[in-house]
């Protein structure tokens, strides 16, 4: 056995256990499929117009094992390598002593908390894994501030661009991290004139940059050169309240955010669908508030003991993390907030402001596994029993913290299987050997289906059919109805708006002339439509090509 597993082993063990409880019958066979979590059989390499294309590597990744194993599979493994690199990743690789008491609690905290349930349950497992890596990332960014060599520099950019390849949300909070650092680590070296040190700085950060822009720039060079057509450019004032962090009435927006809540999702339909930490809200309040003591003892602790470097660093994520996560609400830090928005083209990815308290998530890691540490061994020096006493009730606040997160969701989430008639249709579309495209209904992007307990997600359409679609990005959240940047898409959302204003024979054929030869609707939708008046039995160009209990499929004579 290799040794550093063999060193390994009882860690390795307790997070894969901690990934098992948490996933639990979301591992058993079948899709699960989650708001903006989209699996399905064929993994197809595909990409919305504006959008970034930093994503490619893993998807051609999965699209090339997809011919090994089914898609459910492939997701199964994604989930255990997520959860389990959340856990063990920040256990191996936050400061704090191996195998101690404090770096269990941390890595399990990191996996089980609010943010992390929410994102999950959102289908953002791309930022999570981002996040997941942020330990071993900083953890090199602290060996290169100490002494700048080519190992931790190269260290450093691997773990920043292998964070690139999944979400550029957690590359730019951990750009805009380190940035802030090695200002402070630049002008303290400046100050004491270690020159030395700033020669060789400068050279493997230069060299560094070099490095990730070469192998980015599939994705870089066709953002910049396609600038003023990228989603993030036109997000507007509207975005920014529409998708701000959320309040919570009892709480306010500081607590709410402090407590690792305020994702946006919360205030909008979908969250009904769930259980969440705060439902049972006066034994959530007690607990959250035994947390807050632990992180805040972990504070003072390393403010007393001596403030180092990598102490400093996760006050300043932290610090850093709840400024920026509050983004435009009524706080003092409302004005900061709309400038970065207004001023900083970047920032504007930050919509969803929420995403920043993924920097608070790792500082209360690390300073609730400081504090940990410290009471246990202060503990067990008087009494062996109190300080397991103690780990129970440390360990007991995180179950309790985010229960519903255990036990596979609640069992909340479980595995789908895709209808016999979704195939069917797309076998169908396959026997027409011609050149045409398939019109969705309803014209919605995200729907409610039967086969998926009713759950809201995000139309699969795109990713299940072999032939190109075209469906609804209509988002519909707060005053935004529609986002959609491809213009085909346009043109066929203003002709289905003026359903009510044509006849529908006027319509079909404005449908014909822009390409569309078939149109597929979901019969369990049938009254979901309130602004797209279409009586399919009405026009005389329409031709039921094919009727399933799930779908209809009509052909556009």
């Amino acid at each position: 056995m290799n040794q550093k597993i063999k060193k390994n082993i009882v860690p390795i063990s307790f997070f894969s256990l901690a990934t098992v409880l948490i996933l639990w019958q979301t591992l058993l066979p079948g899709y699960i499929l989650s708001l903006d979590m989209i699996f399905t059989p064929k993994i197809k390499v595909i990409f919305g117009e504006g959008f970034f294309y930093n994503t490619l590597v893993y998807k051609y990744v999965f699209s090339f094992f997809n011919y090994l194993l089914s898609g459910w599979l492939i997701q199964k493994i994604v989930f255990a390598a997520l959860f389990f690199c959340l856990g063990f990743l920040i256990y191996y690789y936050l400061p704090l002593p191996k195998k101690s008491a404090g770096a269990f609690w941390a890595g399990l905290f990191f996996m089980a908390n609010p943010f992390v349930y929410e994102r999950f349950l959102a289908g953002h497992w791309p930022l999570l894994l981002g996040l997941a890596f942020f330990a071993p990332l900083f953890f090199w960014t602290f060996n290169f501030a100490k002494n700048p060599q080519l190992k931790p520099a190269f260290w450093q950019i691997f773990w920043l661009i292998l964070i690139s390849f999944f979400s550029i949300h957690a590359l730019v909070m951990a750009a805009v991290l380190i940035a802030v650092y090695d200002l402070l680590i630049l002008i303290r070296n400046l100050i004491i004139k270690n020159h030395s040190w700033l020669k060789k700085y400068f050279g493997y950060r230069f060299l560094g940059v070099i490095i990730f822009l070469v192998i980015s720039s599939y994705w870089l060079l066709p953002y910049f050169l396609d600038f003023q057509n990228s989603v993030i450019t036109n997000f507007d004032q509207k975005n920014l309240e529409v998708f701000k962090s959320v309040n919570d009435p009892r709480l306010g927006i500081f607590l709410n955010v402090l407590s690792l809540h305020g994702f946006w999702g919360e205030n909008q339909e979908w969250a009904k669908y769930f259980l969440w930490p705060k439902d049972n809200f006066i034994f959530w309040l007690f607990i959250f508030g035994l947390l807050m003591v632990i992180i805040a003892g972990g504070i003072v602790i390393s403010i007393k003991d001596k403030m180092n470097q990598e102490k400093s660093f996760y006050l300043l994520a932290g610090s850093l993390g709840l400024i920026f996560a509050l983004g435009v609400n009524q706080t003092i830090f409302q004005g900061l907030n709309e400038w970065l928005f207004t001023h900083l083209w970047f920032w504007r990815g930050f919509r969803d402001s929420q995403k920043w308290s993924g920097l608070l998530l790792l500082s209360y890691a690390y300073f609730g596994g400081v504090s940990v540490n410290y009471w246990f061994n202060r503990l067990r020096q008087i009494k062996l029993n109190h300080s397991k006493t103690f780990l129970l009730v440390c360990f007991g606040i995180i179950f309790f913290y985010t229960y519903p997160i255990w036990g596979g969701f609640s069992r909340q989430l479980k595995p789908a299987w895709y209808p016999l008639s979704w195939f069917s249709a797309n076998d169908f579309f396959n026997q027409d050997k011609s050149e045409f495209e398939i019109l969705i209904l309803p014209w919605h992007q995200y729907l409610s289906f039967d086969f998926n307990q009713k759950l809201i997600i995000q139309n699969p359409v795109k990713e299940f059919f072999d032939h190109e679609v075209i469906s609804g990005e209509n988002m519909e959240i707060g005053g935004i109805y529609s986002q959609a940047s491809a213009p085909k898409v346009q043109k066929i959302e203003n002709i289905l708006l003026k359903t009510n204003d044509l006849k529908t024979d006027e319509v079909v054929a404005r449908l014909r002339e822009e390409g569309i030869k078939y149109i597929l609707h979901f019969n369990e939708f049938k009254t979901v439509d309130e602004s797209i008046v279409f009586n399919f039995n009405a026009s005389r160009l329409l031709k039921k090509a094919l009727d399933l209990p799930e779908l209809t499929i009509y052909e556009i004579l």
